[in-house]
Order: C-alpha cells, then sequence, then structure tokens
C-alpha cells in the first residue's frame, strides 16, 4: 500500500471583516485589533509559505488550506513541481477567502470548484474523493447535513473529508452517519480558538476503506508556536501594551493562525 501525507490548515485570512471574529468574543474592539493584524500579515505569509514549503519536501502529499488570501495565494502559486487548485468562497468577492488544494505526487482528475455556496473544492487522486471544506460558521447541523447528503450522493468509496467544519464533533453526528463507512480520526487536543475557547473544529474524515497510520494535531512547526494566543493578545491590547512594533518584535515566533494543522498519514 502506498503512502498519503495530508494536512488541512487553515491559516486565518488578513481580511478584517474575517479577521475581527478571532477578537470579537475577548475584546470590545475587535475591528481595531483586526486592524492591527493585518499589518503584520506580511511576516505570517512568509512564515505560512515557509511551513508549506517544509511539507513539500516530502513526497506524495496534499495540503488542503482554507482562508488563504490572494498575496498568499500568488505565492503558492509559483512553487515549482506541484499542482495546485483553488476556489473562491462565494462570501468573499476580493478573493481574499480561498480554499486551496496543493497536490505533490499525484495526478489529479475531477476537480470541483464551486460546490454548495463555494463551501468545498474537490478532486479525485487514483480512486480516492478529497473534500476540502470551510463551512460558515453560522450555518446549522441541519443545513451542515445536508451537505453530507449531496456528498454521499456523489462521492466515490474512497473518501477523505477535511477541513474547517466550523463545528464540534458532537454535532457532526448525523453528518457521518449520513456517509456510511466513515471512520473518525480523533484527538484530545484543540485545533481552534472559536468564540473565544479552545475547541475541536478542524477534522479530518476519511472511508473505512482507508486505512489511517498517524493522525497529528501541530502546535509547533518549524520552532514556530501557531495559534493565537487571543486572550492574552486582549488583555496586552486593553492595557495598551501591544502595538505594531511589539506584536511584531516581542512575538516574532507566535501567533501564525487561530487554527492549528492537522496532519493524517492514510494507506491508500
Amino acid at each position: 500500500m502506498n503512502t498519503l501525507q495530508l494536512y488541512t490548515w487553515n491559516v486565518l485570512t488578513p481580511n478584517i471583516h474575517v479577521n475581527r471574529m478571532t477578537w470579537k468574543y475577548c475584546s470590545s474592539e475587535p475591528l481595531k485589533l483586526a486592524k492591527l493584524d493585518k499589518k503584520r500579515y506580511m511576516d505570517r505569509k512568509k512564515v505560512q509559505l515557509s511551513i508549506i514549503n517544509k511539507w513539500l519536501e516530502n513526497e506524495n502529499v496534499i495540503i488542503c488550506l482554507q482562508e488563504v488570501c490572494k498575496e498568499l495565494l500568488e505565492e503558492i502559486l509559483s512553487i515549482g513541481n506541484v499542482q495546485v487548485f483553488y476556489s473562491n468562497h462565494k462570501r468573499f468577492k476580493n478573493n481574499d477567502s480561498n480554499l486551496v488544494i496543493i497536490c505533490k505526487g499525484y495526478d489529479c482528475s475531477g476537480i470541483e470548484e464551486n460546490i454548495i455556496d463555494r463551501s468545498m473544492l474537490k478532486l479525485t487522486i487514483q480512486d480516492i474523493d478529497i473534500y476540502n471544506v470551510h463551512f460558515y460558521w453560522k450555518w446549522s447541523i441541519e443545513e451542515i447535513n445536508k451537505i453530507s447528503k449531496y456528498i454521499n450522493n456523489n462521492v466515490k468509496q474512497k473518501f477523505i473529508i477535511c477541513g474547517d467544519f466550523n463545528k464540534q464533533i458532537e454535532d457532526l453526528n448525523k453528518f457521518m452517519d449520513n456517509l456510511s463507512c466513515i471512520y473518525l480520526t480523533k484527538s484530545k487536543k484543540y485545533t481552534a480558538t472559536f468564540k473565544g475557547k479552545k475547541v475541536i473544529i478542524d477534522h479530518i474524515l476519511i472511508s473505512s476503506s482507508l486505512v489511517l497510520k498517524e493522525y497529528k494535531v501541530y502546535k509547533h512547526v518549524l520552532g514556530y508556536k501557531i495559534l493565537y494566543n487571543v486572550k492574552r493578545l486582549c488583555k496586552l491590547y486593553e492595557k495598551k501594551l501591544l502595538t505594531f512594533n511589539s506584536w511584531k518584535n516581542k512575538r516574532t515566533n507566535n501567533d501564525i493562525s487561530d487554527h492549528l494543522p492537522v496532519k493524517a498519514t492514510v494507506l491508500i
């Protein structure tokens, strides 16, 4: 059997209208924090590209990204020896929240870009359908269950569904029931800061016809502490101790995204 290494990561767009949601539940001035965060985006982007290129040092890699802004997308499109597929989210006409799949070591087919309000991007490698998803946080459980029925009607026997579901796993029971023979990769760790709390909302779901070899949530990559310490940053801002310079110079190796990368190694 061959080994597929699959990563999923919401990299957090600098778009202030999305970014402000990171701060909304911990600060009375989320928009100002989002604007401050946007000023340091070039540094975040460099780190994110370094991480992506590190993952691509391996063979047979699929990287599924969410909230990829146009500046990061342009850099990804310039990476050599990979295939890149992307789809912009319907709610963001300025190309600031793309779903992206980077593929290395496989011939990809069956590309579908505009699935259900562009909340999913799909491709096929060999006989496996891979869905990169980013579900809208306001969607109800019932709305997400309808999406599972769509997938079930169109998916191959082997499949991987990964990404930012914006729902904790206890809210996805029906979603998984609608997709027969699904295997859930579990973790006791958190994967994101959502509504001011550390929760698991980034998931990798695989069909039972595939074999899971390894599952990992990354808190650190290349010496960088990935997840924003949102509460601490909000407190520093309230005390007027968080400025562009202090954020840039004193937290150089911190605060890369409000989501952690998740990896699954799958035997196919």
